[in-house]
């Protein structure tokens, strides 16, 4: 009589345990709308909503956000977006599909409603343009005498940092954003602006060297 007793109480913890899971999975939405696959969902009211977008985008670049919501014990409920918005249609604008499209250089907020619940995301436009360097001090210096010529970066997304080569038999040494250089002959100084997304951009420039003028 035990052994029907405890069988019967191992069959009804089972049957508990399915009619849970059932009651976790009812109303679970398809993961193709835009949910994350794996987790349970939970037929709970949605009472936060995440929303994924690229951190970083190129003008005129675009790209897809994906949204769902969590009910308060953070299963996921559901990924049907009401409205999507931006908080600055100048630097970014969406989609009722949540497709982004890059504006101006800048910070935009990317908005997604399920369910009353509004979520946000981020997303920082950069320039598409490659960054330039313009060397600043003159390109005509004496012989044997040291000078100096500072960097300045533009284009691309500042700011930058800089670096400098030369050609034989030029000699010299990086200062923060300067270069200091000691020659006896005519030789080239690349200059080279890195910008925050590693964009390079590169300037070679002709210093001469004569006896008689001063830089």
């Amino acid at each position: 009589m035990r052994s029907l007793t405890r069988l019967a109480g191992t069959a009804l913890a089972a049957l508990s345990v399915a009619s849970c899971d059932n009651a976790v999975e009812a109303g679970r939405p398809g993961t193709a709308a835009g949910g994350p696959a794996g987790p349970r969902y939970s037929v709970g009211a949605t009472s936060t909503v995440v929303v994924t977008c690229p951190a970083k985008m190129q003008t005129s670049q675009a790209a897809p956000c994906v949204a769902y919501g969590r009910d308060a014990n953070g299963f996921y409920t559901s990924s049907t977006v009401t409205t999507w918005a931006s908080t600055n249609t100048t630097y970014g604008t969406v989609t009722s599909g949540g497709v982004v499209t890059a504006g101006s250089p800048g910070t935009a907020t990317i908005q997604a409603t399920i369910g009353g619940v509004t979520g946000a995301a981020n997303i920082t436009v950069r320039t598409s343009t490659d960054p330039t360097v313009t060397l600043t001090g003159s390109l005509v210096v004496q012989a044997n005498t040291q000078c100096t010529w500072t960097a300045d970066g533009g284009g691309g997304t500042g700011p930058y940092t800089y670096s400098y080569s030369v050609t034989s038999p030029a000699t010299g040494s990086q200062v923060g954003d300067s270069w200091v250089g000691q020659t006896t002959a005519t030789f080239n100084l690349t200059a080279t602006a890195t910008d925050i997304d590693g964009r390079k951009g590169s300037h070679v420039y002709l210093i001469t060297v004569v006896p008689s003028t001063f830089c």
